[in-house]
């Protein structure tokens, strides 16, 4: 059998393609546009669900609270010339990123349609499904025809794999999706110039790499990868070659990081909070370790992901040293994965391929290498999940399909249909930040962020309820969920969280000291105000319903003393002053209201009648003026 005929490790070749072979006998299934537009199909039965969900997590920062997508089609020069996110006006880790691809579609978006999370979610799921289909000819390209089969069924799994609904499902990783469709972009570009003699394609490549960066600077692994590929598969290519055409795509990564640097004004380095990544600051081993363990679980999430999060902070992936099982398990995995890659480097094997580029993939977000914003993310294994798919399908194709298609289409459909439950169930989770938060404790019982991200939606929940009763189920909710975050990592916000259910409760004194809590952890201008304004709840009781002033001149003076530009605060004061007999202190303090608000008639009324009482009646007529 001759090797365009038999199938080994290694890509068959290329039968060349005419255009009989889309003749009308051809079976509907060997037709060109057949799987393409099948797996494109199937991308939108899997995420129909996600079409009518809202604004969630950090989707709001592109989009509704983004100034500059606000403004539609004007607002995409300055999303051009600033960092990440900038138009949100938010401090985070973005101001140290220039992603200005998605958010500029963002803009578009929203000059369509003001306000509408459906148009975003709907491009999502196109530019997803645009994906997949590129994906699929491009690999078709690579590997022949003669594969049609088994790179349908790995591009099947691949579009149904449970670990892409965080991908499809927010619209703020719309950067992943750009930068996974531009990236492949590239590589079949790249593919057609130095292997089907198309050299105007290799400008093209270069183009498409560069829009790859725009969208996530993670396009970057394709410098490896893409030479890879044309060294592994390509017929016309041996390393030289190779080397030769991925070092023209570093045209375009020099060009990108230029232009990111003169945006960036040279403030491209980031050093990550220990909230948000907890070997911030770790020791040498335990970063290791961790880093290992970090590996060994995108591993184990690529081969059934059973639980799924928007967030693994501490303590859902524990920090370990080198000595603990799991990062030792990780490392000999991780070992053998590269000992197979450099052994079939040489025979271009493509199991080695698979390994490599599932490697190269994960290597800037496992925290070996380089600490990054997060610990861990399912979004970040978009890309190394291909590999995977395609090494297990082609393992499954290698061992059974070609002696037996049935068992083979079996085995493959039970596991496309897996991972399509596993989705469908994921899915509707991401309908909202309620959904969202409430149902991830169970999936990450161990992270700080989960119970706290809860917490705060049962209060929002609350707080939106007709009828509050301090005893309300929701209230409970957010304070065992408070508690819970409290119990894994103290931290600020569920202190202030704890704050906000005792105030709702009343229980003032209790709130004051768990706000004060909360600012000795993080001084936050935001636990400053809740502060001020429990203060004022709780001298306005003194003084209303207990009775007590002097009680009452007291929280209005703690209340001012953590905010005193609130006017109404100053009202209070002064009139707690003035029922108290003391009309100077009265006076004064409605006028320190009326420098925050000097057309309020309320405050001019009230601080008039102060001075009338003292017997300034030129000072009372003056303020009435």
């Amino acid at each position: 059998m001759s090797k365009k005929q038999k199938p080994t490790s290694q890509p068959a070749a290329r039968p060349k393609t005419t255009a009989a072979a889309t003749q009308a006998g051809t079976p509907l299934w060997e037709q060109h546009w057949f799987w393409p537009s099948a797996l494109a199909l199937a991308v939108f039965i899997l995420y129909v669900g996600s079409l009518g969900h809202g604004f969630v997590l950090d989707d709001a920062l592109v989009t509704e609270l983004n100034n500059y997508v606000k403004r539609g089609i004007g607002g995409i020069g300055d999303i051009l010339s600033h960092s990440y996110r900038a138009g949100a006006n938010v401090s985070t880790d973005s101001e140290y990123m220039y992603r200005p691809l998605s958010v500029a579609l963002f803009a578009f978006e929203w000059s369509l349609a003001k306000n509408t999370p459906g148009i975003h979610h709907f491009m999502n799921v196109l530019w997803y499904a645009g994906g997949i289909a590129l994906t699929f000819n491009t690999l078709r390209k690579v590997f022949g025809t003669a594969y049609t089969l088994p790179l349908a069924l790995g591009m099947l799994l691949f579009a149904a794999h449970p670990l892409h609904t965080e991908v499809v499902a927010n619209i703020k990783s719309r950067d992943e999706i750009l930068s996974f469709f531009f990236s492949i972009l590239a590589l079949s570009w790249l593919w057609d110039a130095a292997e089907g003699a198309q050299p105007r394609k290799l400008a093209m490549a270069m183009g498409a790499l560069f829009f790859a960066l725009l969208a996530k600077e993670g396009a970057v692994t394709m410098l490896l990868i893409a030479p890879l590929a044309l060294y592994f598969f390509g017929k016309n290519s041996d390393w030289r070659k190779s080397l030769q055409y991925g070092a023209l795509l570093l045209a375009p990564f020099l060009l990108w990081y230029v232009l990111r640097y003169m945006v960036m004004k040279g403030n491209t380095s980031y050093i990550p909070n220990v909230n948000d990544n907890q070997l911030a600051g770790a020791a040498f081993d335990v970063r290791l370790g961790t880093g290992l363990l970090v590996l060994l679980k995108y591993f184990a999430m690529q081969c059934w992901p059973a639980r799924l999060s928007w967030d693994y902070s501490f303590n859902e992936i524990p920090s370990v040293g080198l000595s603990d099982w799991r990062a030792i398990l990780s490392a000999l995995l991780h070992t053998a994965l590269l000992g197979l890659g450099i052994w079939g480097f040489k025979r271009r094997n493509a199991y080695a391929f698979f390994a490599l580029a599932y490697l190269i993939s994960l290597g800037l977000y496992c925290n070996l290498f380089l600490l990054i914003g997060t610990l861990f993310g399912e979004r970040l294994a978009f890309m190394a999940s291909l590999w995977f798919c395609l090494a297990l399908v082609w393992a499954l194709w290698q061992l059974i399909g070609q002696k037996n298609r049935t068992a083979f289409l079996a085995l493959a459909a039970l596991l496309a249909l897996a991972y399509s439950v596993r989705t469908f169930q994921r899915v509707p989770e991401w309908e909202s930040n309620y959904t969202l938060f409430t149902a991830d404790t169970e999936n990450a019982p161990n992270s700080f962020r989960t119970w706290q991200g809860a917490g705060e939606q049962y209060l929002i929940r609350y707080s939106q309820t007709a009828e509050q009763t301090p005893d309300t189920a929701l209230l409970r909710r957010a304070e065992d969920c408070f508690k819970r975050s409290l119990d894994i990592k103290k931290t600020a916000t569920p202190l202030l969280g704890l704050g906000n259910v005792a105030s709702f409760r009343k229980q003032y004194e209790q709130a004051s000291e768990l706000f004060k809590a909360s600012l000795a952890e993080q001084p936050l201008q935001l636990t400053r105000q809740r502060l001020a304004a429990t203060y004022r709840d709780w001298g306005r009781q003194e003084g209303m319903v207990n009775k007590n002033l002097d009680k009452a001149i007291t929280c209005f003076t703690e209340a001012l003393r953590y905010d005193s530009t609130q006017a109404r605060a100053w009202e209070d004061l002064g009139t707690a002053y003035g029922l108290a007999n003391r009309h100077a202190e009265a006076a004064q303090s409605f006028e320190s209201g009326l420098r925050f608000a000097p057309q309020d008639a309320a405050l001019r009324r009230n601080a008039a009648m102060a001075y009338r009482l003292m017997g300034n009646e030129e000072k009372a007529k003056m303020l009435e003026n």
